[in-house]
């Protein structure tokens, strides 16, 4: 006996950014507030083939998207800049 599975899926999300990506102020990490939304959409495709000796053979194949990533940068402008006016001013 011998058999074909396919199968799908999609789905969305959807992440605002925290009030510390907002508006936090620890010297070397500085918040963002025009920071949008992190959204994103995942779409995935597999079949499954399974053989009358109980082998099984799967492939899957996905895409994701993400829009507006929220993400730490590390020497960002606006984190060098608060953290060389902290220096400068020794706060």
């Amino acid at each position: 006996m011998r058999f074909s599975t396919l199968r799908g899926a999609v789905g969305t999300g959807y992440r605002p950014p925290s009030i510390g990506e907002h508006f936090d102020d620890f010297g070397f990490f500085v918040g963002n507030p025009d920071h949008d939304p992190e959204t994103s959409t995942s779409i995935e495709v597999g079949i499954d083939q399974v053989w009358g000796n109980g082998a099984i053979l799967s492939a899957t194949v996905f895409e994701s998207r993400i829009d507006d990533l929220i993400t730490f940068v590390p020497g960002a402008p606006s984190t060098l800049a608060k953290a060389v006016a902290r220096l400068e001013t020794g706060l």
